[in-house]
């Protein structure tokens, strides 16, 4: 543990009470709580050592559970829960781990979703239970990438689409929302909410920028900072937007990096679902942090372990265009205060799109240990940040199926589905899933031209296209014709070139399906192609005879995973 001063974090067991004399203060107790009812008893002992904080600063428990932070008037505590035990969870799965100070409530905005309640004066103590639970080095994590729903049917999308086809099947610790939860219409919180609790674990959910309270800032008491009560109603059913908890041997932090800029009004026409027909414009907002947040995040990680792993978890990705408001001013700082540690990644959503990066030295990220992608098939040590699939892929767009659910395929040719992250003590791997398709479904293949598998090879000309969902520019792809007969001799493995493009079949799928919008029942047309960073591409052999061959694929990831796929297709020579 390293040295700490006392304006930003109280180690000591003396500290943690008395650094903070001046009232008011908030103190409280972190406590085992045996009946698991949520009020400390008389036998229910206090727990020394555990973080507690209030998105600033943070603080240790003494050797009798007690802490103590200032108070401001709308404050945020809550307690960093450590490895071994659990906090509590509503009948939905949502962990309540804090208390929300903010005597008056929520500003009178006239903010359409209801905020929080006012909570009048400080308690005496405020105070954390704690039950014990087994966590092992290894463990598994369940992520969503913008769920994204503008509607109740659209709930249901998610809920056929996503949740009921894997219910049961992942062993799971927990699962994570990363921002978007809903379409800017707050209400849709709640069948959110009892749709991710089909999967039977506790679940944790970013902030984004469409689950802000758009009306903030539109009043004398908001417009001075209309970010700072834009989360009100997100506050109000999850609890503050930047906390951090602890399993295994990970140590999770949510950072909200989406900075509203003010209310701007209500859209033309009326729109169903929302109270009078008046639905707010949703582009108020850029990605960013404030310096509290990056304040907290430094405190938080000197009271960690340089060995254990630290995953950060935000909505908007850490890397976009310079002067975009879809990108983090911030990131070089971050990355700085990050460099604590050698051992860390980063997930985000927001974009729609699946992709990977890797910062280095010469982003700002300088660790003085390796980690495992030092020795591993990046070669240097390095932050990994994700941008994951989304559940809703693209805003559930797209031609219906036979089930009645949108394709919704994303812009980069990534099918719509959840991400699993498999961690092992400090190291991981992740795995992409697309909705309602077996595990071994982890690639397109396009062979000539998008929608037939009959091809006329030209030499140089006829292209292979293999999208690999969860592709990385350090990945590796070969390949290899097997011609048709029991009796043909597979042609020799040939790597693949990465090769970044608009994914030919998305466009295809694009170009077909440009006027859904005359459609009924909701079918929408897909969004414009981005060039896909998880693309590999070769030239067919121009000598095959006619008849039906095979492809083989082989996959090894940035893990050193390998994995295998096939397709087939047919020559006609003319």
């Amino acid at each position: 543990m390293r040295e700490t001063s006392l304006i930003s974090v109280c180690t000591g067991a003396a500290l943690s009470i008395n650094a903070w004399a001046a009232d008011p203060t908030a103190r409280g107790t972190v406590f085992l709580d045996l009946n698991n009812d949520g009020v400390r008893q008389a036998d229910e002992r206090g727990i020394g050592a555990v973080p507690v904080s209030d998105g600033v600063r943070v603080t240790l428990t003494d050797a009798s559970g007690a802490w103590a932070l200032p108070v401001t008037g709308d404050d945020h505590y809550f307690v960093i829960k450590p490895r071994g035990y659990r906090t509590p969870t509503t009948e939905l799965g949502l962990p309540r781990f804090s208390y929300i100070h903010k005597p008056d409530g929520s500003p009178d905005d006239n903010f359409i979703w209801q905020g929080v309640e006012p909570t009048g004066e400080l308690p005496a103590s405020i105070d954390f239970p704690l039950t014990p639970n087994s966590e092992p080095d290894s463990f598994s994590v369940l992520a969503f990438g913008d769920p994204q729903p503008y509607s109740e049917r659209e709930v249901d999308f998610l809920r056929a689409d996503v949740i009921d086809p894997i219910v049961g099947r992942h062993d799971v610790a927990f699962g994570v929302s990363l921002g978007d939860l809903v379409g800017d219409r707050l209400d849709l919180f709640q069948p959110l909410n009892e749709a991710q609790s089909v999967l039977g674990v506790p679940w944790y959910n970013i902030y984004g920028n469409h689950d802000m309270n758009f009306m903030s800032g539109q009043s004398d008491d908001t417009a001075s900072d209309p970010d700072r009560w834009a989360d009100e109603t997100y506050e109000r059913v999850y609890g503050p937007a930047n906390f951090a908890f602890q399993y295994g041997r990970v140590h999770f932090v949510a950072l909200d990096n989406v900075i509203h800029e003010g209310f701007e009004g209500f859209r033309n026409g009326t729109h169903d679902g929302w109270p009078g027909g008046k639905r707010p414009r949703s582009a108020t907002y850029r990605g960013g942090l404030r310096p509290e947040q990056l304040t907290f995040l430094e405190n938080y990680l000197q009271i960690v372990p340089d060995d254990e792993l630290v995953v950060l978890m935000f909505h908007i990705p850490m890397a976009a265009e310079a002067g975009s408001i879809h990108q983090i001013p911030e990131r070089e700082r971050l990355l700085e205060i990050l460099s604590s540690h050698p051992n860390t990644m980063s997930m985000s959503g927001h974009t729609h799109f699946q992709r990977h990066w890797f910062f280095g030295e010469q982003d700002g990220y300088r660790p003085t240990g390796p980690n495992q992608h030092t020795t591993g098939v990046v070669g240097r040590t390095v932050h990994h940040h994700i941008n994951a699939g989304t559940a809703s892929g693209s805003w559930y767009r797209g031609l219906f199926d036979e089930q009645l659910i949108p394709h919704t395929q994303m812009r980069c040719g990534t099918p719509n589905g959840y991400t699993v992250v498999n961690f092992d003590g400090n190291t991981y791997t992740t795995d992409y899933f697309a909705a309602r398709h077996s595990e071994q479904h982890f690639a397109s293949i396009t062979i000539g031209e998008p929608g037939t598998t009959e091809v006329r090879p030209i030499e140089g000309e006829t292209t292979v296209v293999v999208n690999v969902f969860n592709g990385t520019e350090a990945d590796t792809v070969r390949w290899r014709v097997v011609p048709g007969g029991t009796n043909a001799r597979p042609l020799p493995w040939t790597a693949m070139l990465f090769a970044p493009q608009v994914d030919p079949t998305y466009q295809a799928l694009f170009e077909r399906e440009a006027n859904l919008a005359e459609y009924a029942d909701g079918q929408r047309d897909l969004p414009d192609p981005v060039d896909s960073f998880h693309i590999w591409e070769s030239r067919l052999p121009a000598d095959l005879p006619a008849g039906t061959h095979r492809i083989e694929i082989e996959h090894t990831d940035v893990y050193g995973r390998i994995r295998t796929m096939t397709a087939t297709f047919r020559v006609v020579n003319d």
